[in-house]
């Protein structure tokens, strides 16, 4: 568990990456509450699971998490081989300036509440049951055709992309949705697509 209490932890690695939970791991990140104004901070990628069905699980509580810029990774992101990678975050603000916020390529449960997800694009999923409540997942990229990728997923200007593909091996994606705002500047608040 991390309790940030005010204070930033940033990555120094040149990839941008910051935690990797795996082996079975939790990782618990505490902050305030979104509406506190929080200055607790995570700026760098946290990766949730590892390659050949490697997982872990993450909840974040309050604060404010971001990749770093120029890097080209989401902020929060699971790994495409893992089918049991449940990540929680709760009245947080998930962002990421350049690229997608929250990548999710294995299964488990997504369940976000009271947070702002926002990003070039918000939400990429190729897998993974989500459960989205009180929340505003945004996107501010251009909009670019969405084509396949069998090693992750590329920006294109959506709020949320639900990509079913068939090299992942996390299962069929679900999402419910409750009070939230769902909104692209450019680009399409939900986009479906098999590649």
């Amino acid at each position: 568990t991390i309790n940030l209490l005010g204070h930033v932890i940033t990555s120094t690695q040149a990839t941008g990456k910051l935690f990797t939970v795996h082996n079975g791991a939790h990782l618990e990140i505490n902050g305030q509450p979104l509406e506190n104004n929080d200055t607790s901070a995570i700026v760098g990628t946290i990766r949730v699971g590892k390659s050949n069905n490697d997982n872990g699980s993450l909840t974040i509580n309050g604060g404010t998490y971001t990749s770093l810029e120029g890097k080209k990774q989401a902020a929060i992101q699971s790994n495409g081989t893992c089918t049991d990678c449940d990540i929680e975050i709760n009245s947080a603000k998930v962002k990421s300036e350049d690229d997608i916020a929250v990548y999710i390529g294995g299964g488990g449960q997504i369940t976000i509440t009271n947070s702002r997800i926002e990003g070039n694009t918000g939400i990429y999923a190729k897998a993974g049951d989500f459960i989205i409540s009180g929340s505003t997942i945004g996107a501010n990229g251009d909009c670019v055709p969405v084509v396949g990728n069998t090693n992750g997923a590329y920006t294109n200007g959506n709020a949320i992309v639900l990509d079913s593909s068939d090299g992942y091996t996390g299962g069929d994606i679900t999402l419910a949705i409750d009070n939230t705002i769902i909104v692209s500047v450019k680009g399409y608040g939900i986009y479906e697509v098999v590649t």
